[in-house]
C-alpha cells in the first residue's frame, strides 16, 4: 500500500537528550541546589529524571531518552 506524503503510520520513536541547564536561580543562601530534570509525555504514562547533580547551578547530564 502506498503512503501519501512518506508518512508512517503506527507508533512514532524520538530519542531526547537532554544535555545541560545554565544559571539556574539559587534559593537557597547557604548552599547551592542539586539539580535534576524530569521529562514527562503527557498521557503515554512515560516520565523520566536525569541523575541528580550535586552542588551546582550549571548541571550537565548528557542523557538520552527514547519516548514513543
Amino acid at each position: 500500500m502506498s503512503n501519501p506524503g512518506g508518512r508512517r503510520n503506527g507508533p512514532v520513536k524520538l530519542r531526547l537528550t537532554v544535555l545541560c541547564a545554565k544559571n539556574l536561580v539559587k534559593k537557597d543562601f547557604f548552599r547551592l541546589p542539586d539539580p535534576f530534570a524530569k521529562v514527562v509525555v503527557d498521557g503515554s504514562g512515560q516520565c523520566h529524571s536525569t541523575d541528580t547533580v550535586k552542588n551546582t547551578l550549571d548541571p550537565k547530564w548528557n542523557q538520552h531518552y527514547d519516548l514513543q
